[in-house]
C-alpha cells in the first residue's frame, strides 16, 4: 500500500490531465472533478494524520492527568509531554492543515509563500528535532569534534609519535609486541 496507492492515484491523475485537460501548468485547473483526483487522497491522508495526532495528544493528556492524580505535579514531566506533542506536529505534517480545507483560490499569494515555506522546512525541522537534538547523537558529535580538534593541534611528527606510542604500549586492542606500527 505504501507505493501502490500513490502510484495508482498519480497514474490516474496524469492520464486524466493528459486526455481531458492538457493545457498549461498542471497545477492549475478549472475542472473541480479532475482536481479532486489528486486533492482527495491528500485530504484523506491529512484527515488520517489528524485523527492519529489527536489520539496521541489524548493519550498524553491522560498520562498527564494520571500523574497529577498520584500527586506527581512535576513541571519537568509536563514539559516533556508538551515537547513530545510539539515534536509530532512536523512529523505528522499538521502544518499542511492550515490551507488544506480552504478553496484553492483563497489567498493565493499568501498561501503560496506559507505552504512552500512550511513544506520546505519540514524535513529540516524533523531532522533537527529527532536527530540533532537527540542526546546520543549529540554525544557522538561532541566526541567526533573533540577528536578532530585534538588531531588538528598535533603536527605530523607528533601524530606519528603518538600513534607509535599508543600501538607499542598495547593500546587500541593491539598486543604490545605488534610489529604493525605505521605513521601518518
Amino acid at each position: 500500500m505504501s507505493t501502490g496507492l500513490p502510484s495508482t492515484v498519480l497514474i490516474l491523475w496524469v492520464l486524466t490531465r493528459f486526455f481531458y485537460d492538457d493545457r498549461g501548468c498542471w497545477d492549475d485547473t478549472d475542472n473541480v472533478g479532475i482536481w479532486w483526483i489528486i486533492k482527495g487522497p491528500i485530504t484523506a491522508s491529512l484527515l488520517i494524520n489528524i485523527v492519529i495526532f489527536v489520539n496521541v495528544i489524548r493519550i498524553l493528556v491522560e498520562k498527564l492527568k494520571s500523574s497529577a492524580m498520584t500527586g506527581n505535579n512535576d513541571t519537568g514531566h509536563f514539559m516533556r509531554l508538551a515537547k513530545s506533542t510539539l515534536f509530532l506536529i512536523p512529523l505528522f505534517g499538521m502544518h499542511y492543515t492550515v490551507f488544506a480545507f480552504l478553496p484553492e483560490n483563497t489567498g493565493v499569494a499568501a498561501r503560496l509563500y506559507i505552504e512552500l515555506g512550511l513544506g520546505s522546512f519540514q524535513g529540516f525541522v524533523v531532522a533537527l528535532l529527532y536527530c540533532f537534538m537527540n542526546g546520543e547523537v549529540q554525544t557522538e558529535l561532541r566526541r567526533w569534534l573533540w577528536k578532530c580538534h585534538n588531531q588538528s593541534h598535533l603536527t605530523p611528527a607528533k601524530r606519528s609519535i603518538t600513534q607509535i606510542t599508543i600501538r607499542t604500549h598495547g593500546g587500541l586492542g593491539l598486543p604490545a609486541s605488534s610489529g604493525n606500527i605505521s605513521s601518518v
